[in-house]
């Protein structure tokens, strides 16, 4: 049996990075002669215009049904032709086109890409239109007979699309005019010296056969993209010759690793100089305290401290991005979780700085802090323009994103809040992210109210159908209560007969005095405080003075063990500007990560790997997918690999659980394996987009992200 008849028999998903344009009306113009030149390439074309002209009512038609363009109404539906050319590496391209035979029809009409809408969600409708007017800018349509669509890469070829476009519609004079046939030399222009590629081709490089015009004499333009060697930046901290052990942090705080919990991690303690110990999250060392490592003995009595987040998306998550562009998640897309790697030995490790300094004697103390408070809930992912071909597309943009509540042309919508410790006589922030979901006008579509602690809006917005908005409004603490509060958003009516918009998040802020509750406060320095030492100022402190733990947990981090401690105060100074961030916590707050396993990294990026077939799967599909891996093996004659998701994860991802990370394994292993690359890549497990399995109610049976794919709908076109 024949490699091409198990890869066109196999019965798994298989994805194949391809990356080219091809048109379903290519067959109706036909290549007929490809030859090198000494300045590029020459071919000759031709083509039939009259199977496409009919007659009905006594006019002549033009109608090139399988020029459809579902998302652009009004487009005339013209045959044209995409090709793909090998050139020599980021050079470009011009033409001629010469020995033209060319033939015009007269009073014709022609048919148009037309209006698309929907009768439910299964049933399309299709209504005949007008030639768009953006289509009429210039006599004749399209402007250009050949036309450069742009340069990319097909594996190891850098590539032109060209565009040729023999048929020619002029509106005003209702005709089409056609080339025939014709001899078009395409010529390359600014050739730099490149590096030749002299792999083995893959089985995948010889059907590019079919695809790559010129394929025979592409042979001399091989090479390497530049632009996939450069994309591994996700392994500078590993060391392959050490054992790592997998951590999770699921909440903000400050976490402690004690004897027993080295231990139960499966290390002897007593082994370790612990002047070594390092932890890493997405490839940066993580600042240390490690009690008692100066006598160079991790005793019982030692700890390893350290100050870590969960897993934040976008530090500019409240920034309104344009449209096609991905959406700013507060949280990771994928998981709040995030993942850090303990690992000792070789160099010592990175330590967190220690504040000494006693307070200086200021009238410059700070004693209130900026409160802020997030509200955020993922229930469903839900979106405008549900027909729109763009969001058909798997890939993330401004409007697909998992949002919380929804609002319409009335009733509100309530978030519950505990304020404490409140400043009178300041101002209270809160920010909505409204995105407009529904509506049947496209301007001024929604409008929505909000207040504090009142069922009468007290502030309002306008804004139109597709947007999204951050809608600020600023109340006096004031109104605020201690304990419970309300913040509401109202829906209001607009011209419009319906809309609606999604509420994604809520932020809140308020200034608030500097007093902890159970000897415990997280403070962010307000942005007004300009660059300054100063003195902070706790209260409400109950603990014993030796039970305090106190950090600094932004910008340059600190321990801070050198304070003025009395009557429940606690004052120290530091250099301090807007945005820094402490916390004071008594012990009974600390946290343990979670043990997730330890592991010697298995080196995906080893050059002396090579596969011709590559698998990626999950461990608990184990035994099933290497039967299969052999059995691909024995009986087809390719070189195979199969790869598990958590290795990806791991090297190409610093161990969160990214899709992307899949990419970022197979352009290393498309670059820098053993050649031939990898030809076919075959997914096995199931996938969805419900990343964090928030979907309710749960469908049944649940699927789960073995193999994550990407985007929405999901995609697997690495």
């Amino acid at each position: 049996m024949s490699k091409k008849y198990l890869m066109s028999k196999i019965y798994y998903t298989m994805a194949v990075v391809l990356v080219c344009t091809f048109t379903l009306n290519a067959q109706s113009i036909k290549i007929n002669k490809v030859s090198q030149t000494e300045s590029g390439l020459s071919l000759s074309f031709f083509t039939e215009a009259a199977e496409f002209i009919t007659e009905s009512e006594g006019k002549l038609i033009f109608n090139f049904s399988l020029g459809m363009e579902e998302d652009s109404p009004g487009k005339p539906m013209l045959p044209g032709r995409n090709l793909i050319v090998a050139i020599p590496p980021y050079s470009k391209v011009s033409f001629d086109i010469l020995n033209k035979q060319q033939k015009v029809f007269q009073k014709i009409d022609i048919k148009v890409s037309p209006e698309i809408s929907f009768s439910n969600d299964s049933t399309i409708l299709y209504t005949e239109t007008n030639v768009s007017t953006k289509y009429l800018d210039n006599d004749i349509y399209p402007f250009k007979k050949i036309e450069i669509l742009g340069y990319t890469w097909v594996r190891d070829f850098y590539c032109a699309v060209i565009r040729i476009n023999p048929y020619q519609y002029q509106w005003k004079s209702k005709s089409v005019s056609v080339i025939e046939a014709a001899q078009v030399d395409v010529t390359f222009n600014d050739v730099v010296p490149f590096l030749s590629s002299n792999d083995q081709l893959g089985e995948f490089d010889k059907d590019l056969k079919d695809v790559i015009i010129n394929f025979e004499s592409a042979q001399n333009f091989r090479s390497k993209n530049k632009s996939l060697s450069i994309q591994d930046s996700t392994s500078n901290w590993i060391d392959y010759s050490k054992t790592h052990f997998k951590l999770g942090v699921i909440k903000d705080g400050i976490y402690r690793i004690v004897f027993n919990d080295l231990i139960n991690y499966g290390i002897s303690p007593a082994s370790v100089n612990p002047k070594t110990f390092k932890i890493f999250r997405k490839g940066d060392q993580i600042p240390l305290f490690v009690k008692g490592e100066e006598d160079l003995s991790f005793d019982q009595d030692d700890y390893i401290e350290f100050w870590c987040e969960k897993n934040y998306g976008s530090q500019n998550y409240n920034n309104v991005v344009q449209t096609g562009q991905d959406y700013l998640n507060y949280m990771d897309r994928y998981s709040d979780m995030s993942m850090v790697w303990l690992t000792f030995g070789g160099d010592d490790g990175r330590r967190i700085d220690i504040l000494e300094q006693v307070p200086s004697v200021t009238p410059d103390t700070i004693k209130s802090h900026l409160s802020k408070g997030h509200f955020e809930q993922d229930i469903r992912l839900w979106y405008y323009d549900a027909e729109d071909p763009r969001t058909q597309l798997p890939f993330w943009q401004e409007h697909k994103v998992f949002t919380w509540l929804t609002i319409g042309n009335s009733g509100s919508q309530r978030i519950n809040f505990i304020a404490r410790d409140f400043v009178p006589n300041t101002p209270v922030k809160t920010i909505a992210r409204l995105i407009s979901n529904a509506g049947n006008i496209t301007l001024n579509t929604h409008k929505h109210g909000s207040s504090l602690n009142s069922t009468v809006f007290q502030d309002s917005i306008i804004f139109d159908y597709r947007q999204t908005v951050n809608f600020t409004s600023t109340f006096s603490s004031n109104q605020l209560l201690v304990g419970s509060n309300a913040y509401r958003v109202f829906g209001l009516p607009t011209s419009a007969t319906f809309h609606r918009s999604l509420i994604d998040w809520v932020d809140i802020e308020y200034f608030r005095e500097n007093k902890t509750q159970n000897d415990s406060l997280f403070i962010v320095i307000p942005d007004s405080v300009n660059p300054d030492f100063r003195n902070i100022r706790f209260t409400n402190l109950q603990v014993d003075d030796s039970l305090i733990v106190l950090y600094k947990v932004s910008g340059n981090q600190k321990k801070i063990t050198a304070y003025n401690y009395s009557g429940g105060e606690l004052v120290f100074s530091d250099s301090v500007k807007g945005g820094d961030k402490y916390l004071i916590i008594k012990p009974d707050y600390l946290v343990t990560p979670i043990f997730e396993y330890s592991k010697n990294f298995v080196n995906l990026r080893d050059p002396a790997r090579g596969a011709d077939y590559l698998i990626i799967s999950h461990k608990s599909l184990s035994n099933s997918v290497q039967q299969y891996e052999q059995f691909v093996s024995d009986n087809y004659e390719v070189r195979t690999e199969l790869i598990f998701i958590d290795d990806i994860y791991d090297e190409f991802a610093f161990g969160q659980n990214w899709a992307e990370g899949i990419k970022g394994f197979l352009y290393f292993a498309n670059q820098n394996w053993t050649a031939p690359a990898p030809s076919y890549l075959n997914l096995i497990g199931d996938a969805n987009y419900d990343y964090k399995d928030i979907w309710n109610p749960v469908p049944l049976p649940r699927k789960k992200n073995l193999v994550p794919s990407y985007g929405y709908p999901v995609s697997d076109g690495w």
